[in-house]
């Protein structure tokens, strides 16, 4: 499917997943916003939502997020 991406990652040190997952959507939506606003404003209108608390959205409002603890549940997903 074009329009998602799958990511792993290994959370480390006391951090949980829930901020480690909220930081990089922030993050990585500023960097997408900041760079369409750049180079390609008309591309960007695309993401206008009407919310009270932002004005572009990039990401799903409740991503899926699978713990991998074995292969099989790897393949599986």
């Amino acid at each position: 499917m074009p329009n998602h991406i799958h990511i792993i990652w290994e959370i480390l040190g006391g951090h949980k997943r829930e901020n480690v997952q909220r930081d990089f959507l922030k993050f990585t939506a500023q960097k997408i916003k900041y760079d369409l606003k750049d180079h390609n404003n008309e591309l960007l209108k695309q993401f206008e939502v009407n919310t009270t608390d932002r004005q572009y959205q990039f990401w799903e409002r409740n991503p899926l997020s699978i713990d991998i603890y074995s292969r099989e549940v790897f393949l599986k997903n």
